[in-house]
């Protein structure tokens, strides 16, 4: 079916279905945005697990109507440990990183204050969500590698996903921070890729980053209807 009005579009995507409602997403994600369509996703992205959830629908809607008020909803999304699957998370990744690419000093505010929050109280369970690494790339680097050099001297679960996430940056100052970390730690081998992290931080040193960085997953998806 296809919709002729915005009502129809959010009646489709509400209703049971027996096929991916492709028309609707397509005729919400060409429309003109409104407040009325920002508030809806909005909605869905903080109510995420209330009831029967269409989050990941209108998260393929936000795309095309990206806000500054999904910031935070999103932020929360992504560590909440509900998430439903992962493309729920690269979903949710891939708008967040979009959003960094036009708010990134309000972003990575945002996530420096989690990420603190986190490591200066490591609790096991909960974990370190490094997830939150990927807007990284789209940050002022100079502006924030003060806080990246700190980081780095801290000992944390998943310090080692972080040295890889800011060696990919190549801010020059956090060499040396970085090259004591890895000589001073005490990982467990059998959890952490030590012969990764020297072949790293070696073409960091030699200005292959970021240049030569991993494609990061919002660069590299293909069309949402694919």
């Amino acid at each position: 079916m296809e919709p002729k009005s915005l009502g129809e579009a959010f009646h489709l995507l509400a209703s049971d279905y027996e096929f991916f409602p492709y028309t609707a997403i397509s005729y919400l994600r060409s429309h003109v945005h409104t407040k009325e369509i920002e508030e809806k996703i909005n909605f869905k992205i903080t109510h995420a697990f209330d009831g029967k959830s269409n989050c990941l629908l209108y998260l393929i809607v936000a795309e095309k109507h990206l806000s500054v008020s999904y910031i935070d909803p999103l932020i929360k999304l992504i560590i909440s440990d509900k998430i439903v699957n992962k493309l729920w998370e690269k979903q949710a990744i891939f708008v967040l990183q979009q959003l960094t690419q036009i708010y990134p000093d309000i972003v990575m505010d945002k996530v420096i204050k989690v990420l603190d929050n986190e490591i200066d109280n490591f609790d096991e369970y909960i974990g370190i969500h490094s997830f939150l690494f990927e807007v990284f790339p789209f940050i002022n680097k100079e502006k924030y590698t003060p806080w990246f050099s700190k980081t780095i001297q801290k000992q944390f679960e998943l310090d080692d996903y972080f040295l890889l996430a800011v060696m990919y940056l190549g801010i020059p100052e956090t060499i040396p921070y970085i090259r004591k970390s890895i000589d001073n730690n005490n990982w467990d081998l059998n959890e952490v890729n030590s012969e990764e992290l020297e072949k790293t931080f070696t073409k960091l040193v030699k200005g292959k980053y970021p240049k030569k960085a991993p494609v990061l997953f919002v660069q590299s998806r293909k069309k949402w209807n694919e």
